[in-house]
């Protein structure tokens, strides 16, 4: 998500092309987060035509190991299309830890199941039916900058009738600088 600078691509790229680690480089041409999200899921549908389930976490974020596992189970048993998880906070100054369970940072559900709504694409998995029934571009742009895109995306998804769940056990670890606790 650097269309001017690109960066973190010269960075990442040598890495990829020596074969130091197995991926690629995917450039979003327009600044924005639901760019940058909305430049991957097409990337997966166009190069991966295989694939049943596309999963998402941030780039602050650490999956723990059995992570994949956990949510790929989750979307087979709980029949859901699109599968949450729980984005546990990490925070850089330890005195903050007592803000974990305020809900801005805590899960929104405690037990594994099928759920009303989700809301962060923090941890995520979506299914390829769902992204081809909603079609590019997936998040709305008009949100690209000031968050809530991943919101709306999810709120349409149980709109137009996917199931939704939620697998408590299938955690990441999301870094919390310390001027996200700070007031304004």
């Amino acid at each position: 998500n650097e269309a001017e600078a690109r960066a973190g691509a010269r960075a990442a790229l040598p890495l990829f092309e020596g074969g130091d680690i197995p991926g690629m480089v995917i450039v979003a041409h327009e600044r924005g987060n639901c760019s940058a999200y909305n430049a991957g899921w097409q990337t997966a549908i166009l190069h991966f035509p295989d694939f049943s389930h596309l999963l998402v976490i941030d780039d602050d974020e650490i999956a723990d190991p059995q992570w994949l596992e956990r949510m790929c189970h989750a979307a087979e048993t709980l029949g859901a299309d699109i599968v949450g998880g729980p984005q546990m906070p990490v925070f850089a100054d330890a005195a903050h830890a007592s803000w974990a369970e305020h809900p801005v940072f805590a899960p929104p559900y405690r037990q594994t199941g099928r759920v009303p709504a989700l809301y962060s694409s923090g941890n995520l998995l979506v299914g390829r039916n769902v992204l081809t029934a909603m079609g590019p571009p997936f998040l709305d742009l008009k949100f690209n900058f000031m968050g809530g895109g991943d919101s709306d995306f999810l709120s349409r998804a149980a709109q137009t009738g996917f199931v939704l769940g939620w697998c408590a056990e299938a955690q990441v670890h999301e870094t919390v600088p310390a001027r996200r606790i700070e007031a304004d």
